[in-house]
């Protein structure tokens, strides 16, 4: 119940601000003053915060992988921050690019935008067989040093035990602990970022559009990235909660270097599963039809009949 509850008052709360976007536009064509830019600027983060709170893969996405395979917070907080930056960055050059350069119609560039997104739950999917693999591989078991072992003790026994002796003291010092050291990879970091930056996000799509139809195109880039920064935030707070999550869980682990190893390796295993079940599902729907929804069902359209 309360979270039907949530879910409505945010709807709510969105198509007010889909009004309030409107209102501002015209006040900056009327106006143009600072004060009206700075105002559809406050309405595009606020509206960039409640927006991600609503459905959408980026935020789940984020949040899986930083569970699954993220100890730095720091990190974190990059990879959400410029995969909003990219977002918001790649709805400016869509949008901009077909109504001024291209001169065609908002329904190219929303197709245009449905391909892309097509493009980006592929590459999703692919860090979610990464992962999956990752995981495997970790949980793997150890069987070349056994064997190593084994053969040595063939050779000689006093010189294989006081051999055997040292060489488990030094592994017992310098094997890689899961949770030292480096434990991500740039190019996944980077696909991952580019994978969610290159799906545009609909409604800074249908902002863009509206204010080149106004002759405010610079006014809706700077709306555009406000709402990528609000955007950011709510998806960067989730990001936070999963990277806590997973250090909370790991104190619950016993601390051998076996424990660590296996509770990395089933944690980015259901991590990619989870992301990779994910980039399915919201795959197939645009796999049947990837023609965007009509431009003239979005509340901002309704708006100025």
């Amino acid at each position: 119940m309360f979270i039907d509850n949530l879910v409505v008052t945010l709807s709510q709360a969105q198509h007010s601000f889909n009004d309030s976007i409107l209102s501002q536009l015209q006040s900056i064509r009327d106006a143009h003053s600072l004060i009206a830019y700075a105002g559809l600027m406050a309405v595009g983060f606020v509206y960039g915060i409640l927006h991600a709170v609503g459905p959408g893969h980026g935020k789940v996405v984020v949040s899986g992988y930083m569970l699954a395979n993220e100890n730095s917070l720091k990190r974190g907080i990059v990879i959400v921050a410029l995969s909003s930056l990219m977002q918001a960055l790649t709805a400016i050059v869509l949008v901009e690019s077909f109504f001024f350069i291209l001169h065609m119609p908002q329904a190219q560039a929303e197709h245009w935008a449905g391909l892309l997104e097509l493009v980006s739950y592929g590459g999703i999917g692919c860090i979610g067989l990464y992962l999956m693999v990752q995981g495997l591989l970790t949980l793997r078991p150890r069987k070349t040093q056994h064997a190593h072992a084994h053969n040595e003790h063939n050779q000689a026994h006093e010189h294989e035990h006081h051999h055997h002796h040292d060489h488990d003291g030094h592994c017992c010092h310098h094997a890689p602990v899961p949770t030292e050291g480096k434990n991500y990879s740039l190019t996944a970091i980077a696909g991952m970022i580019v994978s969610i930056g290159i799906r545009p996000c609909t409604g800074s799509l249908l902002l863009l559009y509206f204010a080149c139809l106004f002759g405010l195109g610079f006014a809706g880039a700077l709306a555009t990235l406000a709402m990528g920064v609000g955007t950011a935030i709510t998806t960067g707070s989730l990001a936070i909660l999963a990277v806590k999550s997973r250090s909370l869980a790991m104190k619950f682990v016993n601390k051998s270097d076996r424990a660590l190893t296996l509770a990395h390796g089933f944690l980015r295993l259901a991590g990619g599963g989870f992301i990779l079940l994910l980039s399915v599902l919201f795959a197939l729907p645009h796999l049947q039809d990837t023609a965007p929804p009509a431009v003239e069902q979005h509340p901002l359209f309704k708006s100025i009949q």
